[in-house]
């Protein structure tokens, strides 16, 4: 395993932890503003979590299997999706316009998400270098900059630096 496996796990859980809190207010929403806070929420838990599962996936799976690992996850992320479209519409048909107990159930699912991945586990490194992070302020600042300002870091520091000209010659 990688040296930022337990990094991984951790921001998996955060990630997956948030999308399974962001149900709640769209549980007991008062307004349309809950509701986008909550899928707001959600989708942030997701875009925290994607990159750290799908390094949990690259690190747990033998060499030369990560291509059927992958697979076996596209296959169960759709297995579940059909499930859960099978459910809601069991829940929906039963429950008559109750829409907090459907809601409410779907944080079944996600509570059960995150209890696995609080039972995965580092495995001892072998043989495998340490990884160090470098990072430079003025790349750190760079993309905080290019962030406020919209634009791609790259064009960001031909702006700054002045290595492009502009339309009159000058540099």
């Amino acid at each position: 395993m990688g040296r930022g496996f337990l990094f991984s796990v951790n921001l998996a859980i955060a990630g997956y932890s948030l999308s399974a809190v962001a149900k709640i207010p769209i549980i007991f929403a008062v307004s349309w503003a809950w509701v986008l806070f909550g899928r707001v929420a959600d989708r942030f838990g997701k875009g925290v979590r994607t990159a750290p599962r799908d390094a949990i996936i690259a690190d747990a799976a033998v060499e030369g299997q990560r291509g059927r690992a992958f697979g076996l996850h596209r296959a169960m992320d759709t297995l579940g999706a059909v499930i859960g479209v099978a459910l809601a519409y069991l829940f929906f048909t039963s429950y008559h316009g109750d829409y907090r107990t459907v809601f409410f159930w779907s944080l079944v699912p996600a509570i059960i998400g995150v209890g696995i991945l609080f039972g995965v586990r580092e495995k001892e490194p072998k043989g495998l270098p340490k990884k160090v992070l470098s990072l430079k302020w003025s790349s750190l600042l760079l993309g905080k900059v290019a962030r406020f300002t919209d634009e791609e870091p790259t064009d960001l520091r031909i702006n700054l630096f002045g290595e492009r000209k502009n339309e009159f010659g000058k540099n």
